[in-house]
C-alpha cells in the first residue's frame, strides 16, 4: 500500500497484489483443490459482506489483525478500502486473501478478504470498485473506521448500501460532539440503517454489573433512595479532560434506566488511573438525603468491577464483584455485528438530553 508519505508499503498479512477484473478469477482459483487430492475443497460459503473504511493507512496492520479475527469465526468476504493521494490516479490497486480457520475436526470457518486503494480524488471509482465486489443477495456492514463520515463523499456513496454501519465515537472528538455525530447517523436515511459504536460496547461491562447490582434485593431496595449520579474517567496526562463520549453514553443509560437521575449527575476527571484516556473508572449512585450508595469502580490490574452497596446508615451491606468485559477491538466489532438489528436501548440513549 501508498501510506500519506508517499511511501510504498506492502499489504499486510501476505495479501498479494491482483488486477481489480481479476479479484473474482483468482479467488475462485484459491478454492480449488486438485482432483486426486484428498482433501475436500472448502464450502465457499459466506454469511455477510463486511466493507471497512481505513481513513489513517498507518494502522493498515493494526486493522488487518482485527478482521482477521472476526474472519476466523465468521464466513465473511471482507473489503477494505482506503484512499490517498499518492494512489494512482487512473486506477484502483486490489490485494486479496483467502484464508481458513479450524472449527472442528470436519470443518473450518473460510472468508475472503479483498484490499482496495484509490487517489483522494477517486472516491466515485473506488465506492463503484468495491460496491461490484459484494457478495450478492447478502447483507453488508460498513465498518467507518475514520473520523466523521459526513464530509466524506466515499461514505455517501457507500453507506447507502449498509444493513448496519459501525463507528467508533471516541474516534469523532471523544466528547460531547461525537454523541452529535452519532445522532445524525442514527438518522441517516431516516434512521433506516442500524448504527453501532465500539465505545457504547465499551459501556456494556458498567451497565451489565450495575443491573446485576440492581438485582440483589438488598441493593434494589435502596435505589428509591438515589437521586444523584456521580462518573468518574480517567484524564489525560495533563490532568484535564472533558466527559468524555464512553461518561456520556453511561451516564444516558443510566437516566434512562432512572429519568429523575436527569440533570443530578456530574462527570469528573480523575488522575493516575490506569485505564486509557477516557475510560470509565467508577459509577457511584447516592443520596441527598441518607448515606446510601452504589460504588461501581473499575480495578484494571485484576481485570475486575468492584460493586458496593451502603445502606442509609453508611453501612456496607453488600459487596459484588465482576470480570470486566474484554475491550480488544475484534471483540467490541463482533459483538457490534452479532446482529444486524437497532439496539432499541442505544437508540433511547441518544434520544436523552
Amino acid at each position: 500500500m501508498i501510506a500519506k508519505d508517499g511511501q510504498a508499503r506492502p499489504a499486510p498479512n501476505g495479501f498479494e497484489p491482483v488486477e481489480v477484473s481479476a479479484v473474482e478469477a483468482v479467488l475462485a482459483k484459491k478454492w480449488e483443490r486438485p482432483a486426486d487430492s484428498a482433501v475436500p475443497a472448502p464450502s465457499r460459503s459466506c454469511a455477510m459482506n463486511l466493507i471497512t473504511y481505513l481513513e489513517d493507512l498507518h494502522e493498515a496492520a493494526a486493522v488487518s489483525s482485527v478482521v482477521a479475527r472476526l474472519a476466523a469465526t465468521h464466513p465473511i468476504r471482507s473489503i477494505g478500502i482506503a484512499m490517498d493521494f499518492a494512489a494512482p490516479e487512473d486506477q484502483v490497486l486490489a490485494w486479496v486473501l483467502s484464508e481458513c480457520s479450524d472449527a472442528g475436526s470436519d470443518a473450518s470457518i473460510c472468508s475472503e478478504r479483498i484490499a482496495l486503494l484509490a487517489h483522494t480524488d477517486q472516491a466515485a471509482r473506488l465506492a463503484s470498485t468495491a460496491i461490484g465486489l459484494l457478495s450478492r443477495d447478502l447483507p453488508m456492514v460498513l465498518w467507518w473506521h475514520g473520523g466523521s463520515p459526513f464530509s466524506t463523499r466515499l461514505f455517501r456513496l457507500i453507506a447507502p448500501l449498509a444493513s448496519k454501519i459501525v463507528v467508533d465515537s471516541k474516534d469523532f472528538g471523544d466528547g460531547a460532539a461525537s454523541l452529535d455525530t452519532l445522532r445524525r447517523l442514527e438518522e441517516f436515511r431516516a434512521g433506516s440503517t442500524a448504527v453501532a459504536d465500539l465505545n457504547w460496547e465499551r459501556t456494556t461491562a458498567w451497565r451489565t454489573t450495575v443491573a446485576a447490582c440492581s438485582d440483589d434485593p438488598i441493593v434494589a431496595a435502596l435505589i428509591p433512595d438515589f437521586d444523584n449520579c456521580v462518573i468518574e474517567c480517567a484524564a489525560s496526562a495533563d490532568g484535564i479532560i472533558p466527559p468524555s463520549a464512553r461518561a456520556l453514553l453511561l451516564a444516558g443509560w443510566v437516566t434512562t434506566c432512572l429519568p429523575r437521575l436527569a440533570g443530578h449527575g456530574s462527570i469528573v476527571g480523575v488522575s493516575g488511573h490506569a485505564g486509557d484516556p477516557g475510560s470509565v473508572t467508577r459509577l457511584k449512585l447516592g443520596s441527598s438525603k441518607s448515606s446510601a450508595a452504589l460504588d461501581v469502580m473499575w480495578d484494571v490490574e485484576a481485570g475486575r468491577i468492584e460493586g458496593r452497596a451502603i445502606d442509609p446508615r453508611g453501612a456496607e451491606v453488600r459487596r459484588l464483584s465482576f470480570a470486566a468485559d474484554p475491550q480488544e477491538e475484534a471483540a467490541l466489532l463482533d459483538r457490534c455485528i452479532g446482529s444486524l438489528d437497532r439496539d432499541a436501548r442505544f437508540d433511547a440513549v441518544l434520544r436523552a438530553e
